[in-house]
């Protein structure tokens, strides 16, 4: 998404922004890589003040995003024009536990309504994907709330509770083997790989 000035109310071009242990244009840096640059070095070192030609220009960027100052007031800048990691995580656990049951009404023939209290509304608003009222009763007719599932799953590989392959760890110890040895340890390996649906095979003397 872009973040610019245009979508920070709070940006004021005269104000005088400070960050630990930069000056200058590598202030003005930051503040154009995190504004209207759209975190593009080259442009945001160009807005800045740097000059030279393009391949210049790139050159500096580059430079400055790899100064460690210059990489954490990025970062700090970024959570004062958005919403910081914990929020977005809380959002979409919100988001993974939401359940439509919570906001169903049934009433004494078992027939369900949706209906949304204030509270609610105020709890659950970031919530609701749409929603469709009928212009008469006010009754809501049409609610699409945010995928759940897909919340979950994206929870669940930022969490590595699993991917989207196996990993397999282990370590085959190959010094001062025969090439027996060798072959058995390899096979042992492949069948690892390929889950516990047979036995290994043995390499030995007599077929055994």
């Amino acid at each position: 998404y872009r973040l610019c000035r245009d979508h920070d109310p709070t940006y004021n071009s005269k104000q005088e922004y400070t960050f630990d242990g930069l000056v200058g244009k590598q202030v003005k840096f930051v503040l154009e890589y995190c504004g209207v640059a759209n975190a593009n070095a080259t442009e945001a070192a160009d807005r800045a003040g740097y000059g030279g030609d393009r391949g210049t220009l790139q050159s500096i960027g580059s430079t400055l995003l790899k100064k460690p100052k210059v990489k954490a007031a990025i970062l700090a800048r970024f959570d004062e024009l958005s919403a910081p990691g914990e929020e977005i995580l809380k959002r979409m656990t919100e988001d993974a536990r939401l359940s439509v049951t919570e906001l169903l009404h049934f009433d004494k023939d078992g027939l369900a309504s949706v209906r949304i209290t204030k509270e609610q509304a105020e709890r659950y608003g970031t919530l609701i994907k749409e929603i469709e009222c009928d212009p008469e009763t006010g009754h809501i007719v049409k609610l699409k709330l945010n995928d759940s599932q897909k919340a979950r799953t994206d929870l669940a590989k930022i969490r590595r509770l699993f991917t989207d392959a196996p990993t397999f760890n282990f370590l085959l110890q190959l010094h001062d083997l025969s090439d027996e040895q060798v072959a058995d340890r390899l096979s042992v390996a492949t069948l690892r790989m390929r889950g516990p649906r047979s036995a290994p095979v043995r390499h030995g003397g007599n077929g055994k």
